[in-house]
């Protein structure tokens, strides 16, 4: 930004030489435009900064917090939108997206965790039905001593699905 005011003055100091006689100009005068230039450049390059900052670098930094939050299991994230819904921009959509996926993720783990939690307590009566029914017959044959180990499996795996499912929803 600074060199772009510097072409400035030299294209106007070389306008206005075809006018004026810098032999008469004061060095002072010179250096004060030169001076006025630069804080031209200066405050046009610190207002710039500051709206990139305030409008992109501050909400992207948000946004990254936010998609850091989501990676960790933590779907109750929301990123406002910076500007009022008629001035939205690309940025806008883009964080009402990602609030529409998060929320959607949200509800597919919450979704996850009850059909684990329901199926594998629906596994499990049955399994106890068929547990008691063999007890009751007291039959000590190949073929039942055969079912009852497949069942004492199937209760196994069962219990490791519902304690990995506790797991996963303390965490």
């Amino acid at each position: 930004t600074l060199m772009f005011f510097c072409f400035i003055t030299m294209a106007q100091f070389y306008i206005l030489g075809e006018y004026l006689d810098y032999r008469n100009i004061a060095t002072i005068h010179i250096f004060l435009l030169l001076l006025f230039w630069v804080l031209c450049g200066s405050i046009f390059t610190f207002v710039t900064i500051h709206q990139i900052n305030h409008w992109y670098e501050k909400p992207m930094k948000d946004f990254a917090k936010a998609t850091n939050q989501v990676a960790e299991g933590d779907f109750s994230v929301y990123v406002a939108p910076i500007h009022s819904a008629d001035k939205m921009d690309y940025i806008d959509y883009m964080f009402l997206d990602f609030n529409k996926m998060v929320e959607e993720l949200g509800s597919i783990e919450t979704l996850k965790t009850d059909f684990i939690s329901n199926v594998s307590h629906e596994i499990k009566t049955p399994i106890a039905v068929m547990k008691l029914a063999l007890d009751k017959t007291n039959n000590t044959g190949a073929g039942t001593a055969a079912l009852q180990e497949e069942l004492f499996r199937i209760e196994r795996y069962t219990d490791l699905v519902l304690a990995f499912q506790r797991i996963g929803s303390s965490s």
